[in-house]
């Protein structure tokens, strides 16, 4: 039925965004790579770290990441007592995402992504 529909919206000889989306995952899989999440100097802004220790090229998608910025409440901040706090951020609705949407790591490399939880949620002191 999807691809049915898909194929109203696009022309038969041109890949759809799924299709595009799939041949990228491929041909750059996503596994081996690491994240680390760091503060500066123990407060905000934190960096997010991505690095592929392999010998393999590897990608991922920018969709819920600091590499797109805090769009949609990707990330669950705590307060002092334990309570989850409100996401006041923006939300964003997205077709699939397509090979722009993909940072590709070279074996050894490392990409790095700085952000400000409070910019998308209301901290209080000491958080």
């Amino acid at each position: 039925m999807l691809e049915r529909l898909l194929k109203l919206f696009r022309r038969e000889s041109e890949p759809s965004r799924i299709d595009r989306y799939r041949e990228l995952q491929a041909r750059h899989p996503s596994d081996g790579l690491t994240a680390t999440l760091a503060t500066r100097d123990g407060g905000l802004p934190l960096t997010l770290t991505v690095t592929n220790p392999t010998d393999v090229v590897g990608q991922f998608c920018v969709y819920h990441t600091p590499f797109e910025g805090i769009a949609n409440a990707w990330l669950e901040v705590l307060g002092e007592d334990g309570a989850v706090m409100e996401y006041r951020g923006v939300m964003m609705s997205r077709l699939a995402p397509g090979p722009e949407h993909f940072i590709i790591l070279q074996p050894g490399e490392t990409r790095s992504a700085e952000f400000d939880p409070s910019e998308a949620f209301q901290l209080g002191a000491g958080v």
